[in-house]
């Protein structure tokens, strides 16, 4: 059975992180470690660990979760690194990820949906790019692929609009020197280069 390695006290002398078969396994505030008569060299088990976390803490990361994931949408990903950040056991972790997606506060899907939307709003970009993204952020590249199928996203319009925007950055340029600056930068913000060929080359910018 997992032992109870080492038991220290953090910095502000109020919580101690416990250590188990050598490994840091949770933190827990003195009254807790006396409560629950948590001592070096006890033997513990996991399920007795996890009875220990989620009473002595439960209520207080829970609450402290559930501002984490209200102040925006999170991915799963999100959460796990906020997890181990805070150091909680994974089956601790899994537990409350569960519990986020049942109440349908975690969607990888909807958050999918979500910021394709608000990137076609307010900043257009090419599929490419919001695929990675989005695989950037932690979405599974199922979901990115099956959510982005799901928009109709006319990126050669997007590049013209693009284009005319920053049109007088090549003002006065030699029209073949013009040209290369336009595909360079149509090229660097991920669109194709049919696409940039037909806009910049083949109507001749």
């Amino acid at each position: 059975m997992p032992l109870i390695t080492s038991i220290r006290l953090q910095k502000d002398k109020k919580r101690a992180n416990v250590y188990i078969d050598g490994k840091f396994a949770f933190s827990i505030d003195n009254f807790n470690l006396l409560k629950f008569g948590l001592k070096e060299g006890k033997e513990i088990s996991k399920e007795r660990v996890l009875e220990v976390i989620r009473k002595a803490e439960g209520e207080k990361i829970w609450e402290k979760l559930l501002k984490f994931v209200s102040f925006r949408q999170r991915t799963e990903k999100e959460i796990k690194d906020w997890f181990k950040k805070k150091k909680l056991p994974d089956v601790f972790c899994e537990r409350y990820l569960n519990k986020l997606k049942k109440l349908g506060l975690v969607d990888d899907k909807r958050f999918a949906y979500s910021f394709i939307q608000d990137r076609l709003s307010f900043r257009p970009k090419p599929k490419k790019v919001l695929s990675l993204e989005l695989l950037e952020k932690g979405i599974p590249r199922e979901i990115v692929e099956e959510v982005l199928e799901s928009f109709d996203i006319d990126e050669e319009s997007q590049a013209k609009k693009l284009l005319a925007k920053y049109k007088n950055r090549w003002k006065g340029l030699d029209a073949n020197l013009a040209r290369q600056k336009e595909a360079r930068f149509l090229l660097g913000k991920g669109y194709s280069f049919e696409i940039v060929k037909r806009i910049v080359f083949d109507e001749e910018g």
